[in-house]
């Protein structure tokens, strides 16, 4: 009778085992992010996805993967070709691509044969791909940019030309308008009918889209040329006088002041009216997303997060960075990115000893890899 209880207990033993190392289901946890395993004989198994309490939910088996965006996720097969799959890590779309981003308003942009266009969530092609460079649509329109110095246009969801430019360059649609070089050597915006509805009267350098009623403008001045902040007349409400800025988000805005004693940029955030409502005094700063932005305390890279008030709420240890987006281009393991921020509630760090782990926003490793990164 005992032998029997002690086999009963190992066999109950050995279902829990089994039951805790199997995938969660993801209708449970919600969103899901890309990491690296590895197998028990220690060789590299692939990229698979956690959730939120750091639990496997897709098992390890892409050579590079991308957080979802819209239900997909971009994920590289072991034909080294891009295709998609869903949050139960069903192939939605096979491995054909070459080149592929995430989706955007239920379009990706794709390269296969040397040749680019939109596809749907079903594979489809919204025009027939062609040797040109789109854009990832933005409020109902993507700009398509043709080589060779030839000019760009826009297309809709029906992929109808509905805008045609002089430039070369795209520009996404932001808040209705889109900033673009006009052809006669300066800047401006047009509406969603190809109209200019202002030109910049300054010389401009870059230029980024708008973000909260406010774009980014670097101008020339008497200092040379700095950043500010014009709003939807083309007017400049913050004027051109930081050394380098960042766009607005959340409502504050990361700008330069300069350089501090040592050498290291001077970091620190303004409101909309211009107003410094955290003291400069960052290595680097980073735009807030939920809440949070990481900031670079002790060196450059993003070692701590910040709240609106500027308070330290985040401390990294002394070895952990924050990762920077362009960190997992093509590497050995993959292409993991997100980075400087936090998505659904998780930021991803690089450890000193070259691992990679998710914290949450208590700054507490959720999840941590195995093994280190070939960085």
């Amino acid at each position: 009778m005992k032998k029997q209880a002690v086999f009963a207990l190992a066999g109950l033993l050995a279902a829990l085992t089994f039951l805790l190392s199997m995938p969660a289901r993801p209708e449970d946890y919600g969103a899901l992010f890309p990491a690296p395993f590895w197998n028990p004989d220690g060789a590299f198994a692939g990229y698979g996805y956690i959730n939120r309490s750091g639990q496997k939910v897709i098992t390890g088996q892409f050579k590079s993967a991308r957080p979802f965006s819209e239900g997909l996720a971009r994920v590289k097969g072991g034909n080294e070709k891009y295709g998609y799959i869903d949050k139960t890590g069903k192939l939605v779309i096979p491995f054909s691509y070459s080149v592929a981003g995430d989706f955007s308003e239920g379009f990706a942009v794709v390269t296969g044969a040397d040749k680019s266009g939109y596809i749907d969530k079903s594979g489809n092609f919204l025009f027939a791909p062609r040797s040109v460079n789109p854009k990832p649509f933005s409020e109902g329109m993507g700009c398509v940019a043709k080589y060779e110095g030839k000019p760009a246009w826009y297309v809709d969801r029906n992929g109808k030309t509905v805008v045609n430019k002089s430039d070369t360059f795209c520009s996404p649609f932001r808040e209705g308008l889109a900033l673009m070089a006009l052809g006669t050597g300066s800047v401006g915006a047009i509406d969603k009918s190809g109209n200019v509805v202002f030109t910049i009267k300054s010389e401009v350098g870059v230029y980024r889209p708008f973000s909260e009623g406010l774009a980014l403008v670097q101008a020339k001045t008497d200092r040379g040329m700095m950043y500010g902040f014009i709003d939807k007349s083309g007017q400049f409400v913050i004027a051109p006088r930081y050394p380098d800025a960042k766009s607005f988000s959340e409502g504050l805005a990361a700008v330069s002041t300069g350089f501090a004693q040592g050498g290291a940029s001077n970091w620190g955030y303004i409101d909309k009216a211009g107003a410094m409502v955290i003291t400069p005094r960052f290595a680097s700063a980073e735009s807030f997303h939920e809440g949070m932005a990481g900031v670079g305390v002790k060196n450059p890279a993003v070692d701590s997060f910040i709240d609106k008030t500027g308070k330290l709420v985040i401390n990294l240890t002394e070895s952990a960075l924050g990762i920077e987006d362009a960190d997992y281009m093509d590497y050995k393991t993959g292409d993991l990115r997100q980075g400087f921020f936090f998505r659904d509630g998780m930021a991803l760090i690089k450890m000193g000893d070259q691992k990679i782990a998710y914290i949450d926003k208590t700054g507490k490793i959720v999840w941590q890899s195995e093994k280190a990164l070939d960085f």
